[in-house]
């Protein structure tokens, strides 16, 4: 069965590099405490669902 790895570093260098997403998320009062290390750790997460999950179901 062939495995996934998810391109993180290539996830966060567009969306803190190019879209700059931190600033745009802390401009909405919701998301005013958002930072670079959470949206990573979001990523993150997210990148070991993809990759440990059996989804051939």
């Amino acid at each position: 069965m062939p495995s996934y790895t998810p391109p993180l570093r290539d996830m966060q260098f567009v969306m803190h590099e190019l879209l700059n997403v931190t600033a745009d998320l802390q401009a909405i009062p919701q998301f005013a405490d958002t930072d670079v290390e959470t949206i990573n750790a979001i990523l993150e997460e997210g990148g070991k669902f993809a990759s440990e999950g059996d989804f051939s179901r």
